[in-house]
Parts: structure tokens; sequence; C-alpha cells
């Protein structure tokens, strides 16, 4: 199967494009088969990122964990709501029996039918641990708000890392194949040389090996490329198999990094570090609710209930007629629970305590992931420097070692360490490009950018 993606500019949202490139893309995405027309875009990295985040399932679990949370919260919003309720009940009741009058038995029937409803109304005034379970499910959301977007954060950076690692993939079966044709030459090279008696027969034996194992690395690097797509499928929810044809563009990109505002992004707005403090804020409500357990509560009912005999009521008056009126209102003071509340408030502060020590977890985690992220910003600029200069001087270096090997002052292995040289050179360059790539989604990621 063949996914294209028309009509999206590169570098765009393809959410945020013309109308036909959001029907190309859904037709992709769903149909999973067809070429859509005949304009064809290859996939962007932003674009990567983006359909990973519309359909990882990491990510759509995340969601539904919110709005869990979210019924958790409403649930918690019933111990303080007024609760009305209304029943109605139908009782017939048919006996026999036998009675006895002046002497005389006679047989005796009873048939009876009740009706019977009543209309409550109930209301909690004063409830510590209702309150408390409010504000502990409201923490808890948000805290599961903060797992959700630390999870898209990292699905994003997920992403984009198997993108470039594929870029990177495509790009070294381009160097592949540039080595295998500069050893093929060479070797015909030789072979000509071999031939008006000007190099030895072990000259042409030592290219031929070399020969050898560019081809066996040329026929690595087409099998690295589908075993790279297929990962990138699968990181982007797509289903297995489907075809994924990705833009090929890969350049210098420039990093850079202010230190301090990175530090203070990522202890602001890091959603880990969020989800933890609201964690933390549950949990404190959550030991106010179990202490509450101690501490009296107040409640207040109102009630109308009415019950007829042998008919169902005809009229809002009968029913009246025959009703009845509640009023109550309770105290309920706990004197001994089998310290039942004691053993709340030593489970609650504990999980407080768990909860201090993730916040402090998270933060020493956020301190090591942003140091990360700014040595590797740091290293890739210097790697794409150090590259790009030993990439130029690799290529002198064969040519002049390729002129000295043709008048005879050099070695068949000093030709060879030359176009060894020369690959390692265009391989640690397209590396360097591609880590510089993935670099700036980490800084994004640990500065606490939303995606």
């Amino acid at each position: 199967m063949l996914l294209w993606l028309r009509g999206i500019p590169a570098g765009g949202n393809p959410f945020r494009t013309s109308p036909i490139g959001i029907l190309g893309l859904a037709a992709g995405l769903l149909l999973g088969g067809a070429s859509v027309g005949s304009a064809q875009a290859p996939m962007t990295a932003d674009q990567a990122v983006t359909v990973a985040l519309q359909r990882s399932p990491s990510v759509l679990s995340a969601e539904q964990d919110v709005k869990v949370s979210t019924g958790v919260l409403t649930q918690a919003w019933s111990g303080v709501l007024p609760n009305l309720s209304m029943s109605h009940s139908y009782d017939h009741t048919n006996s026999r029996g036998t009675r006895v009058f002046e002497g005389v038995p006679f047989a005796s029937t009873s048939d009876i039918g009740n009706y019977s409803g009543r209309l409550s109304l109930s209301q909690t005034i004063v409830s510590f641990p209702a309150w408390a379970g409010i504000r502990s499910a409201s923490a808890a959301r948000e805290a599961t708000r903060g797992n959700t977007q630390a999870t898209r954060a990292a699905i994003a950076l997920q992403a984009s890392q198997q993108f470039y690692t594929l870029l990177r993939a495509i790009k070294l079966a381009t160097v592949a194949r540039q080595t295998l044709d500069l050893t093929q030459s060479q070797l015909k090279r030789t072979q000509a040389l071999f031939e008006l008696g000007s190099v030895a027969k072990g000259d042409v034996l030592k290219q031929q090996v070399q020969v050898s194992q560019a081809q066996l690395d040329e026929i690595n690097s087409r099998s690295a490329i589908e075993v790279e797509r297929a990962r990138l499928v699968g990181v982007l929810g797509l289903d297995p198999g489907s075809r994924l044809e990705i833009d090929t563009t890969l350049t210098e990109t420039t990093l850079p990094v202010d230190s301090a505002a990175v530090w203070r992004d990522a202890f602001a707005n890091r959603p880990e570090l969020a989800s933890a403090r609201a964690s933390l804020s549950s949990a404190r409500a959550s030991l106010g609710g179990a202490q509450g357990r101690r501490y009296p509560s107040l409640s207040g009912g109102l009630g109308y209930s009415y019950g007829i005999t042998d008919h169902f009521p005809k009229s809002f008056r009968e029913i009246d007629d025959n009703s009845s009126r509640t009023v109550s209102l309770g105290l309920s003071v706990p004197i001994f629970d089998g310290r039942n509340a004691r053993g709340a408030i030593q489970q609650a502060r504990a999980r407080k305590l768990q909860a201090e020590y993730e916040v402090r977890s998270q933060e020493l985690a956020v301190g090591v992931d942003v140091q990360a992220a700014l040595q590797a910003a740091s290293q890739a600029r210097e790697r794409i420097q150090v590259t790009r200069d030993e990439q130029a001087a690799a290529e002198e270096d064969l040519k002049l070692s390729q002129e000295k090997y043709n008048v005879g002052s050099a070695t068949v292995l000093e030709l060879i360490d030359a176009q060894v040289a020369l690959t390692r050179a265009r391989s640690d360059y397209i590396s360097a490009l591609a880590d510089a790539q993935v670099a700036q989604m980490q800084l994004r990621r640990a500065r606490g950018e939303r995606f």
C-alpha cells in the first residue's frame, strides 16, 4: 500500500492547509492505499509529528484518562449537591380465611390494593470529607492533564527521532551507492593499469575486495531503510505495511540557545512537573478529607409522601388529601469508628509524602533532561562544523591519493584508506545534520513546549 500526502506545503501543518490538502491526508490515512491524484508530496517532519499526535494509541489513551478523571470529579460533587428522588409503588394483597360469627363459621376474603409514593430532597450542609474529595478530584484531573501533555511531548519527540532516523538511513544509502560507484570505477582503473603492467595483481584483488564490501554495505543500507520506514509507520499509528514517503531534504540548521531561558521555561512549563505538583495538591486534599472524618457532619432533608387504598389516585387534590410532609435535620458526631478514620489518615499522610518525593524526583529528572538537551544542541553545532571540514579534507585527500597512485608514488592501501575515510566523513556529516534536527526537538520538549 502506498500512502501519499498531497496539497500540503513543506514544513506546514496538514490540518491547517487547503481543503485539497486535508482531503488528501484523510484519504491517505483512512484508506491507506491508493494514490490520490497525480500531485504527490512526501511527508515532512512537522507533518509526521502531527499525524503521530492524532493517531498514536498512547496519546489517545492518555486523552481518555482525562475523561475518566473528569468523571471522578463530577462524581465527587454528588457529596455536596442536593439529592432529589421520587418513588411510586403499588401493593396488592389478597387473603382468604374463616371467621366465626355467633357460632356460625363463614369464609372471608380480603382484596386490597395500596398505592403510595414519595418525593424526597436531601442536602448535605456540612461535610468536610465531601469538600476535600472535590478538591482532591479537581487536582487529580489537573495531574492527568499534565500526564497527557507529557505523553504528547514524548510521542512528538519519538516521531521526530524516528523520522530523522529514517532520513539518515536514506542518506546513508546514498553514500553507500556513491561508495560502490567509486570503488567500481577505481577497480576499472586499477585493472587498466594492471593490463599496462603498471601495478601488481594484488592491487586488483584488493580493489575487488573493496567492491565486494561496498556492495554488502549498499545491500545493508537498503534493508535498513525499510526497517526504519516500518518503525516510523508504527510510531505514527498507521496500518502496518503502509508505504510512507518522506521529504529527504536535510540541511544545516543553527541552534541558538539561551540556557537561562531554557532552565526557566523547563521548571515553569514542563507537564511532568505540573502533573507531580497537582498530584501533591490532590494528596494534601485527601489528607484533609481523611482528617475531616473526625469532625461532625450536618445534613437536612424534605419529604412528601402519600398513600391511598383500593384505587389509583384520580387527581393531585386526592394525593394531597392523603399525604404527609416531613422536615429533617441531622447532626452526625463520630465517637468511635473502629479506628477507620485513623487508618485513612495514616494512608493519606503516606501518600502525601510519596507525592512530595515524586515532585522532587521529577525536578531532578527535568534538570537532567534539560542538561542533556543543552549538551546535545551544543554538540550538534560543533559536530556539523567538524564533519563539514572532515568531508572537505577527505575529498581532497582522495583526489591526491588517486593522482599519486596513478603515477606510482602511493600504494593501493593508501588509496583504499582515502576511500574509506571519505565514506566515513560523508556518513558523519549526515549523522550530524540529522542529530541537529533531533536536538532541536529535544530542546522544545525540554523547555516544556506544548504539542
